[in-house]
């Protein structure tokens, strides 16, 4: 009898599944973790894992490649910190011999962690409350936990509402760059003034760059030369990417202080490179959106051409 009424019990669900199973598959929690369905999607044996942050999310795309088994799994905004947890966590994904790219920008080694600061939440890590186990996240709040993935319904009234009516996704495509000139050149200026102010900068000279912030590129190398190791051990490939911008932010970013930024930790760090930063070839603003992230055109030939490069 008992057996029957849980049987009874799991049709029922399985037909009428909870508001919040429902919600988990709406648009509107996916846009909350906007990550999620690149992980949600992921299976085993797969040729490729991407690693990053935005300009990972945004240079690599593998589901418009034919024959590759790729995933990108990068998380905006991302710490090299939690790129390695990341790792640790989705690793053996990867088939054996498996390769690794790591996406990086020339502020990618520029923090450490973030933290209650300039209104951001980004330091409660709520975002990798799906993905990780509760034991890799810093910060990692149990009623957060339970807000957001246990019972996200309670998150507010539109979570009800989006459990029962939600619209179907539609990925957005971007194929051309739909700012002037002069609009992409002001994007790219904001981008680099906040950065700035993120990483305390008092001007764009690395003699002048602070303390603490040098302190964070060092700690960044430490933790990406044990990434090294580790998939050293396990026997997959690895290659640090370096994506290409426009030319309207490579010319705002002086050439000394991407040197001491980007390439100095990179060949400190010993891991092949395939460097796009200032190839003239990948300027042609139609690739890019936002100033200086690249669109479903750009991504599309870039994807291509990183998979040529490691045979994958």
């Amino acid at each position: 009898m008992i057996m029957m009424i849980q049987r009874i019990k799991n049709k029922l669900v399985r037909t009428f599944p909870s508001p919040n199973a429902r919600l988990k598959k709406s648009n509107w929690y996916h846009s909350l973790f906007p990550h999620l369905r690149e992980y949600e999607r992921l299976s085993r044996n797969a040729d490729v894992i991407c690693i990053g942050s935005t300009p990972a999310k945004n240079a690599i795309d593998f589901k418009g490649v034919k024959d590759v088994n790729g995933y990108n799994l990068a998380v905006c905004p991302e710490t090299i910190f939690y790129d390695f947890q990341v790792l640790k966590n989705y690793h053996s994904y990867l088939k054996k011999g498996g390769t690794i790219l790591f996406v990086l920008c020339p502020f990618s080694f520029l923090k450490d962690s973030y933290k209650d600061e300039f209104g951001s939440k980004s330091y409660l890590n709520i975002r990798y409350y799906p993905i990780l186990h509760r034991a890799m996240i810093d910060n990692f709040d149990i009623e957060l936990y339970k807000k957001y993935v246990q019972n996200p319904i309670s998150i507010s009234w539109r979570a009800f509402a989006h459990s029962f009516i939600d619209s179907k996704y539609i990925p957005q495509t971007i194929k051309s760059n739909p700012d002037t000139p002069e609009q992409s050149t002001a994007i790219c200026k904001d981008r680099l003034s906040k950065w700035m102010t993120e990483f305390r900068m008092p001007d764009l000279d690395p003699a002048h760059i602070p303390e603490n912030t040098e302190n964070a590129i060092k700690d960044n190398i430490r933790i990406f030369k044990n990434m090294k190791e580790f998939v050293e051990e396990r026997g997959y490939n690895a290659f640090i990417v370096i994506p290409p911008f426009p030319m309207e932010m490579v010319d705002i970013i002086p050439a000394d202080l991407v040197q001491h930024n980007l390439f100095q930790p990179v060949a400190e760090i010993g891991l092949p490179c395939l460097n796009y930063y200032g190839d003239t070839k990948w300027m042609d603003r139609d690739l890019y959106y936002h100033g200086f992230l690249l669109n479903n055109s750009g991504r599309d030939l870039f994807t291509k051409e990183i998979l040529s490069r490691i045979q994958c």
